[in-house]
């Protein structure tokens, strides 16, 4: 698998938290593979506030602004842990497929889609129960996600393959592939509203 060497993998910032103990400032949630962290970044004064212990190898990242919750994809140990925004502490875990690599929200934040690379597969999970409602066969290697602003799509790279599978989220079955070449795992996709 292709890895930076820095810890700096995936960034996605959370803003306008509901809790009056944190202020309006956005905040990055920063995977570190090699010490099983999170970083919370301050982007107002760019100063780590916390550190968050995660699973094994944490390196997707998804961020629920509605919930107040973070998702982080551990490729080592194959579970998602869930951080309370507010409190920077992980509140619950659960276990997904083999390496995921990818993670993305459904734009109304009823669903999450993890891109778990060594099974070749898109889980899609509930997001207020945090169980698995079914797994989706895609290309291989997903190494990622981008759901569609309304809601109706997830794209996902496939390295391997070089494709990128086209999911219709209605059926939740790939209903297009699309060549694209060989896809870089160390850069994420993210659709304009």
């Amino acid at each position: 698998m292709k890895s930076p060497n820095i810890f700096l993998v995936i960034i996605f910032l959370l803003t306008g938290l509901a809790s009056s103990t944190v202020n309006s400032t956005p905040f990055a949630y920063i995977t570190n593979q090699n010490d099983d962290t999170v970083s919370v970044i301050d982007t107002g004064s760019n100063t780590v506030v916390d550190t968050i212990t995660v699973g094994s190898r944490p390196w997707g990242v998804a961020v629920d602004s509605r919930r107040e919750l973070v998702y982080i994809g551990n490729i080592v140990d194959d579970s998602i842990s869930v951080i309370d925004s507010n409190t920077n502490t992980v509140v619950s875990s659960f276990p997904v497929g083999q390496e995921p690599l990818g993670l993305a929200l459904s734009p109304n934040g009823n669903t999450i889609y993890v891109a778990n690379a060594a099974d070749n597969t898109v889980e899609v999970i509930d997001a207020d129960s945090l169980v698995s409602l079914t797994t989706i066969n895609v290309g291989m290697r997903p190494a990622g996600l981008a759901v569609h602003p309304q809601g109706t799509a997830v794209y996902v790279p496939n390295e391997i393959s070089g494709t990128i599978s086209v999911i219709d989220t209605a059926s939740n079955t790939v209903y297009k592939t699309v060549k694209s070449g060989t896809v870089d795992t160390s850069r994420i996709m993210k659709l304009s509203p």
